[in-house]
């Protein structure tokens, strides 16, 4: 599991000279961090809102996910700012819809 790996973070001194890859080190271990402390404390899945309904037109149906915010596995947050309309691809017959939320940055 990621949350195994052990965080790496910047030792600094008096008279060092940063680099990006020095910061990018520094950012990514505050991240982890935040990350890890979600995963442990809270779990994952939808902390408020992004409630689904779906919702049948005139010749097709639409997921309607309202604005809210969850926490993925790994503890990143994701968060949908408004209220988003998915249209959906008909099926043949009756059966089961799946819709995945991810995490892009």
């Amino acid at each position: 599991m990621a949350h195994d790996e052990p965080l790496v973070r910047l030792r600094p001194f008096e008279g060092l000279c940063l680099t990006a890859a020095d910061l990018i080190v520094e950012q990514s271990f505050h991240r982890r961090a935040l990350e890890r402390h979600a995963h442990f404390l809270h779990g994952h899945g939808v902390v408020q809102g992004l409630g689904v309904e779906l919702v049948q037109t005139l010749d097709r149906y639409e997921a309607r996910v309202r604005a809210g915010f969850g926490l993925t596995a790994r503890g990143q947050g994701i968060r949908l700012a408004t209220d988003e309309v998915v249209p959906l691809e008909e099926q043949g017959t009756d059966g089961d819809y799946t819709l995945w939320l991810v995490r892009d940055e």
